[in-house]
């Protein structure tokens, strides 16, 4: 009893390092930058995101199912004038245009096992770059984007993986050869957000998201609670918006979230292989529904945003257990 009150009393020990860290880190970017970023004009911003999702930030030597996932972007507000519909009244209607780069890595539980008998799920790798278009009003989000990019061995992540594995002195992966056959990957996505309930405090918001594709083709529903010091969802960091204005001080959003949804997934080619492209040595039975859930905090400031995440999913194929991982992410202004 005494061994597993430590592990988990130094896992919260880090957990709360890595908060710390991140807060104080956006305040002092924050401070440092306030003046001379509060003489630009709003549609002079410019904004890079980062998302990194991984199960090692649990402290656990964790490493598979949705093992990794970045998401980097660059974006600039547009002109309502210049985009070829308007979603909403010009006066409302506020338009992100962003450029993406994804990289995601999924894995078996048993990812250091020579025997692919012994795999819960097979494994994936995909590459996408990506265009995407945001409409913003004070109560609705309406995010499109369509991506392009690869899925398969031909991207190498079987090497990388074992390099990365052996700095941080994890388990060797194994099992590469099984993974999903190579194939393009082809994607359109929509994301639609309501808020329902709307305070300075707390705020509730409906969230819905449909895709389809080369590699996915799936639909969910689901709601994210918000208390705290809260922007509306048009400039909140959560949906990746520019928070405030530039002639914002110090700390402009604080809040913990909880949310989640349930999605129906009507292909996931990462799973049961690809339609187009080579064969796969390895397929499993993916689960048609799939329940996600999470908790966190943001802070926004005038120049850098910040949010740490914990996240739940139910299995994604017939033999795979649940799974837990973290989401970092990161918001700047240019």
């Amino acid at each position: 009893m005494s061994i597993v009150f430590m592990k988990i009393m130094n896992i919260t020990l880090k957990w709360f390092s890595l908060i710390i860290f991140l807060a104080l880190f956006a305040s002092s970017i924050n401070a440092a930058s306030c003046q001379d970023f509060s003489k630009k004009d709003l549609k002079e911003v410019r904004l890079l995101h980062l998302t990194i999702d991984n199960d090692s930030f649990l402290f656990s030597q964790t490493d598979w199912y949705y093992s990794s996932g970045i998401y980097a972007r660059y974006g600039t507000l547009v002109d309502p004038a210049d985009v070829f519909f308007h979603l909403f009244p010009k006066k409302e209607n506020k338009v992100i245009r962003t450029y993406g780069l994804t990289h995601q890595v999924y894995t078996p539980v048993l990812f250091n096992s020579p025997f692919v008998s012994l795999y819960d799920r097979p494994h994936a790798a995909l590459l996408q770059f990506d265009y995407g278009l945001s409409y913003a009003s004070a109560k609705n989000i309406l995010k499109l984007r369509g991506s392009l990019g690869w899925m398969g061995s031909a991207l190498g992540t079987g090497p990388m993986l074992t390099w990365f594995h052996d700095v941080l002195n994890y388990k060797t992966p194994r099992g590469w050869e099984y993974e999903i056959g190579n194939t393009p990957v082809v994607q359109l996505k929509a994301n639609w957000y309501r808020t329902l309930v709307s305070d300075r405090l707390i705020d509730w918001t409906l969230t819905s998201q449909g895709e389809i594709g080369t590699v996915f083709a799936n639909s969910s529903i689901g709601s994210e609670l918000r208390v705290g010091k809260l922007l509306g969802i048009d400039n909140s960091l959560l949906f990746d918006q520019f928070s405030g204005v530039p002639d914002s001080k110090g700390v402009v959003e604080l809040f913990f979230i909880v949310g989640g949804n349930i999605n129906y997934s009507f292909y996931n080619a990462t799973i049961e292989g690809p339609v187009l492209g080579g064969e796969s040595p390895h397929t499993e039975n993916p689960m048609k529904w799939i329940k996600n859930g999470h908790f966190g905090a943001g802070l926004g400031g005038n120049r850098l945003d910040a949010m740490l995440m914990l996240n739940y999913r139910s299995p994604t194929t017939s033999e795979a257990g649940r799974h837990k991982y973290i989401s970092i992410k990161l918001n700047y202004r240019l």
